[in-house]
């Protein structure tokens, strides 16, 4: 997950380098920071849950990254599609946006910037499985064999901008994740609370 933002529309020295720093975001200068719904969007809950893992421990539900939420959410503009956030920043629309990397990257123009918050980021993949007792087992594991094989992850990264899970296959135009801060993303938490997490959200988000 990464922040990305129109450098016509801010100067790179106002951007925001952390997750923290988008609390202090000047939205009177700026205007407000887009971002997709949680409730909807799967990179956006994504996002949301990176805020609360980052500055919250679980034993108490992450009510330390939940305050920090509180803190980022006045600076949002919550979009209807994931699309917007990254969109809306190369419009105009907005000049700071939070989206994922794959869709940064694609906006190879100078005025456009990605930026990798240093406190820490998430690298969550894709998940791919065969339903139990299926009726074409056979083929669901030749597609499987299929996305998980050398030459679609090479063209999936190559294509799409998509990080390839592969230790074998060199991520092209990514940054290395090793030059990348990655935090602690807890699947566990994220699966098993879905609907708690994003039921806190809205009622945040309404007041």
């Amino acid at each position: 997950m990464v922040f990305i933002a129109n450098t016509n529309l801010v100067p790179e020295d106002k951007i925001p380098t952390t997750w923290k720093d988008l609390a202090d975001w000047d939205v009177d200068a700026y205007g407000k920071i887009a971002i997709a719904d949680p409730t909807s969007s799967g990179s956006a809950f994504t996002q949301l849950c990176t805020i609360l893992f980052l500055y919250g421990e679980e034993k108490d539900d992450y009510a330390a990254g939940w305050e920090m939420v509180s803190k980022i959410m006045p600076k949002l503009e919550v979009k209807n599609s994931s699309s917007l956030a990254h969109k809306d920043v190369f419009g105009g629309e907005n000049a700071l946006g939070i989206t994922l990397e794959k869709a940064a990257i694609k906006y190879s123009e100078d005025f456009m910037k990605v930026i990798y918050p240093t406190d820490g980021t998430s690298a969550v993949p894709d998940g791919v499985a065969i339903v139990k007792n299926c009726p074409n087992q056979e083929l669901a594991e030749l597609f499987e064999e299929f996305v998980l094989g050398h030459d679609c992850q090479a063209r999936q990264n190559a294509e799409w901008g998509r990080r390839p899970i592969r230790s074998d296959v060199e991520p092209v135009g990514l940054k290395p994740l090793s030059d990348i801060t990655l935090m602690n993303y807890n699947f566990d938490y994220a699966a098993g609370n879905a609907s708690d997490i994003k039921e806190a959200w809205q009622d945040m988000l309404v007041g």
